[in-house]
């Protein structure tokens, strides 16, 4: 609930104010961001096919008294075609904004068809879809479910054979071969799930995973490799939203006569890596920047104690205000480049 808080909608309030509209949640799951939509939205109409998680969410909405969460169960068959994804579409109420957190890389190639090509068909002008926490399928690295290096690149049959390699012991005590079940535990999407089920002359993405909100959290990204990927798309792929070249598919989609895509501009772009010669001098110019933006900020809110390094990234979300969240930023980026 406080990740939700402090990054989901602040970053969705960047591009889109929810304050007084209709949320539909799709995968809600326990109700972490659930109730934290509803304390800005005007309703919430939330999902799930699991009972035991609507339970300790609908537990969670009246610990903390919000009123304006509607739980639904759904058959755990609901997305296996295109007419019951209709159904449920029909019968459900209709929203201003659809929220999938971590949802499209749990279901099957068809399902997630059936299911975008129903959320664009109910979709209306000016209204919006939220994509979060969603693994790139052409990320390098799966950070989400495997844990190994372009493991969501693989073809299904080679990717069960090399599922044993994970470090998640879990995992393979219960693959045993199963291909629905390798798509349960997750596996990566990217841009043709949803070229093939939106019009891309017809959309906006209006926000995606180059904010400065959600930038801090990939650590699962290769500076090179994401670089060499933006370049490849502004290539051959100019007209996909760059929101599709991250290692999480963060992307807020809204349906518009006159879409505009996010282009690559200076958010877009990496600082190149250091040299090692270069590295210290750098890291020397950033600790003086730090120290005085330290200093400053003591002046204003008294005493701060020592910071270590584990609450760096605390810090960096919570002084978005003061200089030293970019400096700060700067140094962890740097570091995490001569690696």
């Amino acid at each position: 609930m406080i990740y939700t808080q402090n990054t989901l909608l602040p970053w969705i309030g960047e591009a889109y104010d929810i304050k007084g509209k209709s949320v539909l949640e799709i995968g809600c799951g326990t109700g972490s961001a659930t109730v934290p939509f509803a304390l800005k939205a005007d309703r919430v109409d939330a999902y799930d096919i699991s009972s035991t998680s609507l339970e300790i969410a609908m537990k969670r909405a009246v610990l903390l008294g919000v009123k304006n969460i509607n739980f639904h169960l759904l058959d755990s068959c609901w997305a296996k075609s295109s007419s019951k994804v209709k159904d449920f579409f029909t019968t459900a109420p209709k929203a201003d904004v659809i929220l999938l957190i971590a949802v499209l890389e749990h279901l099957t190639i068809d399902e997630r068809i059936n299911l975008l090509q129903g959320i664009w068909g109910v979709l209306e002008e000016g209204n919006i879809v939220i994509i979060y926490e969603t693994p790139n399928r052409i990320g390098f690295f799966d950070w989400h479910s495997f844990l190994l290096p372009f493991f969501h690149s693989l073809p299904d049959q080679l990717a069960l054979l090399y599922a044993n390699r994970t470090p998640r012991e879990f995992f393979t005590d219960h693959l045993k071969g199963d291909l629905e079940e390798l798509y349960r535990f997750g596996r990566g999407v990217s841009y043709h799930e949803f070229e093939l089920s939106f019009n891309f002359n017809e959309l906006s993405v209006i926000n995606d995973g180059f904010s400065s909100y959600l930038k801090p959290r990939i650590s699962s990204s290769h500076p090179l490799f994401d670089e060499a990927l933006l370049e490849i798309f502004d290539k051959y792929l100019p007209h996909i939203p760059k929101g599709f070249t991250c290692s999480s598919l963060d992307l807020i989609i809204q349906k518009c006569n006159n879409p505009s895509v996010l282009l690559k501009n200076e958010q877009h772009k990496y600082i190149p890596a250091l040299k090692k010669e270069d590295f210290v001098k750098e890291v020397d110019c950033l600790k003086q920047q730090l120290n005085t933006a330290l200093a400053e900020l003591q002046i204003a809110h008294g005493q701060i104690g020592t910071i270590n390094r584990s609450l760096i990234w605390n810090l960096t979300r919570k002084m978005q205000t003061y200089r030293i969240y970019r400096i700060i930023a700067g140094i962890v980026r740097y570091l995490y480049y001569l690696k």
